[in-house]
């Protein structure tokens, strides 16, 4: 049952996304290395590296609707990786940024095939986390870990879009039991299962399962 939610999970995501162009995978791939700096960035910022014109830019960014600005119009967050503090933290090769969510954040190992170590808390004990991803697999000291998420068949592009208000980290099944019972319209999946699925998502979206 778990491995059939997981591939509906997959399904339905790169549904909402769309069938990305390698030219867009690419200009994606870049805004996120650019956020593992931990800052904000002008759009103009990327035109000068990918000499892209700004409106082609735009258009590209729209298509990816888990892309977030801040009050100056600079790109806080995209693709799962934050430039501004949240309670995802991810260090890789002397490098501190966040993710926006704890599903997103188990698939940006894939995408910037680096190793990684996220730290993090449970959403409902605040008991600390920490789990080592590569692109291969991960480990954690941790074998009762779980992520929320939403019933596959109700992901759509606005849930999307605020993933990070939904998608935590619950440490343990009496915690599990207790936070569904606080969101009933929510489930729970295992660690290995999120992960599968986050990877899966990442490898048919940015076209690394060809």
């Amino acid at each position: 049952m778990e491995k059939l939610k997981a591939k509906q999970i997959v399904k339905n995501w790169c549904e909402i996304l769309g069938e990305l162009s390698n030219d867009h995978c690419y200009f994606s791939t870049t805004i996120i290395k650019k956020l593992t700096a931990g800052k904000p960035f002008s759009v103009a910022e990327l035109d000068e590296e990918l000499h892209v014109p700004v409106r082609r830019i735009k258009k590209l960014i729209s298509k990816r609707p888990t892309t977030h600005f801040d009050k100056d119009r600079c790109i806080r967050s995209h693709g799962g990786v934050s430039a501004t503090e949240t309670n995802i933290v991810i260090k890789s090769n002397e490098k501190t940024f966040y993710a926006n969510s704890a599903w997103e954040s188990l698939a940006l190992s894939t995408i910037l095939d680096v190793d990684l170590t996220i730290t993090t808390k449970c959403d409902k004990s605040q008991e600390e986390i920490e789990i080592k991803v590569t692109p291969q697999g991960y480990e954690t000291n941790n074998d009762d870990i779980m992520i929320s998420f939403l019933p596959p068949a109700e992901l759509t592009t606005d849930k999307m879009v605020n993933i990070h208000e939904w998608s935590f980290f619950i440490l343990g099944s009496e915690n599990g039991e207790e936070w569904v019972e606080q969101h009933p319209d929510y489930l729970l999946i295992p660690l290995s299962i999120a992960y599968q699925s986050a990877r899966d998502a990442t490898e048919k979206t940015y076209h690394l399962d060809t």
